[in-house]
């Protein structure tokens, strides 16, 4: 159900990352989008799911839903960074575990597991520098825009 559905949407994502073809985000989207209906909890509408049988099922025979799509959308926002609202600063993506984050206007702060790696983030600022581990990276180490081709 909706593991699958939020897989699927990963999925898609990523070939939207490769091809850039807009049906394919679309199709991402709506997966992520419909993989949240069947979400059961007291602040659903009449405290009932949605899922794809019927609308108002109390007792949903699946025990999907609960978490594990939630990945699959993390997955995918790592590859359309773009989605995360574009008012406020995200980290979209690492190959770390984020230790600490701090977001401040016109700077982010962060701390992962690892020392080194790739990040994502989708800011609401042009950053003037970036520092790892306490160095000014080059600027050739870092761009600002549109995700870079791998």
């Amino acid at each position: 159900m909706s593991s699958h559905t939020a897989r699927s949407g990963s999925i898609a994502a990523k070939w939207f990352r490769v091809t850039l073809d807009p049906r394919n985000r679309e199709e991402a989207r709506a997966s992520f989008a419909l993989a949240t209906y069947s979400d059961l909890s007291n602040n659903s509408y009449l405290e009932k799911s949605l899922n794809y049988f019927f609308i108002g099922c109390v007792n949903p025979w699946f025990i999907d839903s609960h978490f594990d799509y939630l990945s699959h959308i993390l997955e995918g926002m790592g590859e359309m960074p773009e989605m995360a609202p574009a008012d406020s600063d995200h980290i979209t993506e690492s190959d770390s575990i984020i230790r600490k984050v701090a977001y401040q206007p016109g700077r982010t702060e962060y701390n992962t597991f690892e020392p080194g790696g790739n990040d994502i983030l989708r800011i609401t600022f042009k950053p003037r520098s970036i520092m790892a581990e306490g160095k000014l990276l080059s600027s050739k180490a870092w761009t600002y825009g549109e995700r870079a081709s791998e």
